[in-house]
């Protein structure tokens, strides 16, 4: 096993992209094929780690709710995180979670408590790609997109459908956007991290 993904029980995931992806760029995912994607923290000549989804620099800790994090008290908001509708991390961060579970704090949410985990952690490629709409609500549908989450059984029939009849080709029925997507600013502090185009 090199690479894990996680996702959600309603998130539809596109395994042969992600993996065909994995395979041609990971871990460094800089690409001319994936420019127009992905942003990443820094260019390294070698990489320890792949942590790679949809990030979040500035989302506000949950004081009330299903959510709410009574143990938090590392800083303002969440430390950056990619979105638990689903991301994909490499081996060694597998087993550097595993080897030092019983250090690590444990929050309500994996995808906060992964980004806390990996926090500190060097040379990990952390890889924003917008093709992952794992927000709380589901952007839309384009076709080149790797994870869809907030979906209904019926969606991912449909997708499914849509993609067996296309050879591949064509997951949604009409691409179309609902929610602006935002490319993650690396070079700035996480409370600017996130600007909707």
């Amino acid at each position: 096993m090199k690479y894990v993904i996680k996702c959600d029980d309603d998130s539809f995931v596109r395994i042969d992209l992600i993996v065909k992806d994995l395979d041609a760029f990971a871990p460094s995912m800089n690409a001319p094929e994936l420019n127009k994607f992905v942003t990443f923290k820094e260019h390294l000549p070698t990489y320890k780690g792949l942590y790679w989804g949809y990030f979040n620099g500035h989302a506000e800790v949950f004081l009330t709710g299903k959510w709410q994090e009574k143990g938090w008290f590392l800083c303002d908001n969440y430390l950056p995180y990619a979105l638990g509708g689903g991301y994909v991390i490499s081996r060694r961060i597998v087993d550097y979670i595993a080897q030092n579970m019983d250090f690590l704090s444990f929050y309500n949410a994996e995808d906060v408590s992964m980004g806390v985990w990996t926090a500190s952690l060097n040379a990990i490629n952390r890889v924003h790609d917008v093709r992952f709409d794992t927000e709380w609500k589901s952007r839309g549908c384009k076709d080149n997109m790797l994870i869809r989450h907030k979906q209904t059984t019926s969606d991912m029939f449909q997708m499914y459908k849509s993609l067996a009849q296309s050879n591949g080709q064509k997951l949604c029925n009409t691409e179309e956007l609902h929610r602006k997507t935002y490319f993650y600013n690396w070079n700035v502090l996480p409370s600017s991290c996130c600007k909707r185009n």
